[in-house]
């Protein structure tokens, strides 16, 4: 999440969440499904890849779906100078707090 501010291009966000795979331990998951990108119309207008070159700008919509064995996540995010808006938070669901930034839980614990 940190990683999608105006400026960066996907390509480089995506080598972020690769990197987030690797620190958890389980760098193989990134391959078992597509991570998100640019949304609009279409499920994704532009799919996060590697070394995708399109640059994120400040009133993009940008949909990121991490996911492991029994847990997925599809948040869909406004783009602003202050960063990200989740436009899809539901307060009822079981949250924490992630850099300073509520997510849902997605497990017990």
């Amino acid at each position: 999440m940190a990683a999608s501010r105006p400026g960066a291009s996907l390509g480089e966000v995506l080598a972020e969440i690769q990197a987030g795979y690797r620190d958890l331990g389980c760098p193989e998951e990134f391959e078992n499904h597509h991570q998100g990108g640019l949304t609009g119309y279409r499920s994704r207008e532009v799919l996060a890849t590697p070394g995708e070159a399109t640059r994120l700008q400040v009133g993009m919509a940008l949909a990121w779906n991490p996911s492991l064995p029994g847990a997925k996540v599809e948040d869909t995010f406004l783009l602003g100078e202050g960063g990200l808006e989740n436009l899809t938070f539901d307060p009822s669901w079981p949250m924490e707090r992630v850099e300073g930034r509520l997510r849902p839980r997605v497990y017990e614990g």
